[in-house]
């Protein structure tokens, strides 16, 4: 609340099926995908804004170049003056931030790379690269789509898991690496 000194972390995770939108203290909002937890503190204290993100996040950070925006993932780090990006984490070992404004660097390893709008920056196996990205492709959860381009449907499956909190069972072996567009 205004003009109280509450401290603390606050954890949010939204439930399979589900997503959510936050308003941090700063302004700054977090739309989060289904099965995806944020920890961020009630009230933005020092130098810094700090949050954590893990699963499947878009942000839109409030521009404040006096107080960088830092966002931790499970093995990487995101430093932000002020833009907007998406955040996938939901592949154990692979992260990718993917920009559409602004500028963020990406930092792991004792490596970083400045990534420019159009590009996702992706942390796999100790190693930093980037590539360009698909917009509709990457974006359409937010609108409640999914698309999938010669996906396995292993790969689908998983995301079905992950949305409609089902447990997906593939019982002929044959169909695992068949390849779905839709």
């Amino acid at each position: 609340a205004n003009g109280s000194n509450t401290t603390g972390i606050n954890t949010l995770t939204v439930a399979p099926g589900m997503d959510y939108m936050v308003t941090l203290e700063d302004s700054s909002k977090v739309w989060l995908n289904s099965s995806s937890s944020i920890e961020f503190p009630f009230a933005f204290r020092g130098n810094t804004r700090e949050i954590s993100i893990t699963g499947e996040a878009y942000l839109q950070v409030a521009k404040n170049s006096s107080r960088p925006f830092i966002v931790h993932l499970p093995q990487s780090t995101v430093q932000v003056l002020g833009t907007e990006f998406n955040i996938n984490t939901y592949e154990a070992g692979i992260e990718k931030v993917s920009l559409v404004n602004g500028s963020v660097n990406l930092k792991a390893h004792n490596q970083y790379i400045k990534l420019e709008p159009g590009m996702q920056g992706i942390n796999k196996k100790d190693q930093l690269f980037q590539q360009t990205f698909d917009f509709k492709k990457t974006l359409s959860w937010r609108n409640g789509l999914l698309y999938f381009e010669e996906a396995p449907l292993t790969e689908i499956a998983q995301v079905i898991q992950r949305w409609f909190n089902i447990k997906v069972v593939i019982d002929n072996d044959r169909n695992k690496h068949k390849r779905i567009v839709g």
